[in-house]
């Protein structure tokens, strides 16, 4: 493991918001080079994981509102 990766798992461990703000200056910077890839895509991967669980959290309530709402309306 290379230093560089070795210091942004670190970062990335101990000051997630710092990771966060160091990544996004190297993405803007163009410095691909400098990416830890590995723990970025593994970090998009979880924030769609977390997109589809609040979905699917509101998926229920809003089917139940609407059986409820269409029973009203049609009766």
């Amino acid at each position: 493991m290379s230093s560089l990766k070795a210091h942004s798992q670190t970062l990335y461990d101990t000051d997630y918001l710092q990771w966060i703000e160091t990544t996004v200056e190297k993405l803007q910077s163009h410095d691909y080079a400098k990416v830890d890839w590995e723990i970025l895509i593994e970090e998009i991967a979880d924030i769609g994981r977390s997109e589809r669980r609040s979905l699917n959290k509101l998926y229920v309530p809003l089917r139940s509102l609407y059986s409820y709402t269409s029973l009203i309306l049609y009766c």
